[in-house]
């Protein structure tokens, strides 16, 4: 059983919760290592990053 344009209700992959929550978690991600030192902007930065 396959995931198909309207099953379980949803349209599309962006209409998931999981997908909405990752988004935010991504977001927030960003966010507070924006504030790292300029050293760091590509050591421990790009690692939690991607």
């Amino acid at each position: 059983m396959g995931y198909s344009k309207g099953s379980y209700g949803k349209e599309n992959y962006t209409d998931l919760d999981v997908w909405k929550q990752a988004r935010i978690l991504s977001k927030e991600i960003y966010l507070a290592s924006s504030d790292f030192p300029n050293k760091e902007r590509f050591g421990q930065m790009s690692s939690i990053r991607s």
